[in-house]
């Protein structure tokens, strides 16, 4: 008797065990079910973002429907039947939007299939996920070398490649602001930031052409002079503010105050690499630094404003530096960015010599480096204010300086480089597109 009893009770504790281990597993599987309808969520607000972010980029574009770019979107990112959601009907992935004058809101709905849960009576889940994204105004800076090297199919293509980054913001002019700075021997502002700039903008590319030397520095501090101060503003009231600046080369060119003849006034001094060597001359004159034209100021013999034959103390080379280029050398010592100058041994000597030709005559040496330095000190703190630099570097014969553009750009990712001048339309498109992307959020 109590042998049966025994052989009952074992029997009921398996029946108990398989019960409860069913039970236990149709709750994992109805875990892993609602795991799979958040995943399903979580992949449907991915597509809602997209769609807005598309439609807030283009919302001032007037012949675009704003509602079917949106669906488009939406479907690119997650198509009816994606991770098994019903292919058609009702429950499909279908997408609403709608666009104010500044802002797109798109809502994405979809079904889940309830596998486990359909033994509870429930077959199907709606999701449903809302995005919405604002288009901010924006005020961009257009810096285009114009220098020597540019002439023929590289200004031809810098054109073309202008135009094509210039009809990106043409729909949103009215809102948006550009402006464009030209630069060679001298930087000019051809067009201030301005709203309706297309026209003003398309017509100087239309004009561009080919001389001079490469003044980096200028084109950047006027470039940036256009761009307002927001120190002070309220984040809600920050505009965007980018500079897109474009070289084929070093910078060979600044800007300072010269002491010619006993009187100080500000000119230009340029560089210019030679041969094969890369070292560097300095040109033969001084020029306008509104113009850029060269006038008859040799930088060699600016200074005491003195005729040799009247120097009767011999002067040493830092001394006739510190004096005859009083202002740049303040800002930029020539220990810092040139080699140490033996000390001319003539007596009388009141010129600064230029050097024999070599690897990066002394003047020369220092002209180059301090017209590097001081564009990227204007555009450390352009930076600084919250402006992001792009830089576009095109390799000529004379090469480009890799390190002076990526110190000047924002980042890795705004720093480009074309090895030839075809491929410039489509870095502008890309710089073009990432510019847009961050005017919503």
């Amino acid at each position: 008797m109590e042998k049966g009893i025994a052989a009952n009770q074992r029997g009921t504790v398996l029946v108990t065990f398989t019960l409860l281990i069913l039970a236990l597993l149709g709750f994992v599987a109805l875990a892993i079910e609602v795991g799979d309808w958040y995943v399903t969520r979580a992949e449907l607000s991915k597509a809602v973002d997209a769609a807005a972010l598309a439609g807030a980029t283009n919302i001032a574009s007037p012949n675009l429907n704003l509602v079917a770019l949106a669906q488009d979107f939406g479907d690119a990112n997650f198509a009816p039947g994606y991770i098994g959601t019903p292919v058609s009907g009702g429950g499909a992935a279908s997408y609403a939007a709608t666009a104010t004058t500044d802002q797109m809101t798109v809502t994405g709905s979809v079904s889940a299939v309830g596998l486990i849960a359909s033994l509870f009576g429930v077959t199907t889940i709606p999701i449903s996920s809302t995005g919405a994204a604002q288009k901010n105004e924006v005020e961009i800076m257009l810096i285009f070398d114009c220098s020597g090297s540019m002439a023929g199919t590289p200004i031809s293509n810098l054109k073309t490649a202008a135009t094509n980054f210039l009809s990106y913001f043409e729909p949103s002019q009215s809102e948006d602001m550009m402006g464009l700075v030209t630069f060679a021997t001298a930087a000019t502002v051809k067009v201030p930031l301005e709203t309706n700039f297309a026209s003003a903008i398309q017509s100087v590319i239309n004009s561009l052409s080919a001389n001079g030397g490469t003044n980096s520095a200028d084109a950047v501090a006027d470039a940036g002079a256009q761009l307002p101060v927001q120190t002070g503003t309220p984040n809600a009231d920050w505009k965007q503010q980018f500079i897109v600046f474009f070289t084929d080369g070093e910078p060979t060119c600044f800007t300072s105050t010269f002491k010619h003849a006993n009187a100080s006034a500000n000119y230009v001094v340029c560089t210019s690499t030679q041969g094969t060597n890369q070292w560097y001359d300095v040109y033969p004159y001084l020029a306008d630094p509104t113009t850029g034209k060269f006038g008859n100021v040799n930088p060699v013999q600016t200074g005491l404003g003195q005729n040799e034959s009247t120097c009767v103390v011999k002067q040493g080379m830092t001394t006739t530096y510190s004096t005859s280029w009083a202002t740049p050398f303040a800002a930029y010592p020539p220990a810092t960015y040139a080699p140490a100058p033996d000390p001319y041994t003539t007596a009388g000597y009141c010129d600064i010599p230029q050097g024999n030709p070599g690897p990066r005559t002394t003047l020369a040496t220092y002209v180059h480096n301090v017209a590097e330095q001081m564009a990227l000190n204007n555009g450390a703190s352009l930076k600084a204010r919250g402006v992001m630099i792009y830089t576009i570097g095109l390799e000529g014969d004379g090469g480009i300086d890799t390190t002076f553009l990526s110190n000047l750009s924002s980042g890795p990712s705004f720093a480009y480089v074309a090895p030839d001048s075809s491929q410039l339309s489509a870095i502008f498109s890309q710089i073009a597109k990432d510019i847009s992307l961050r005017l919503v959020q």
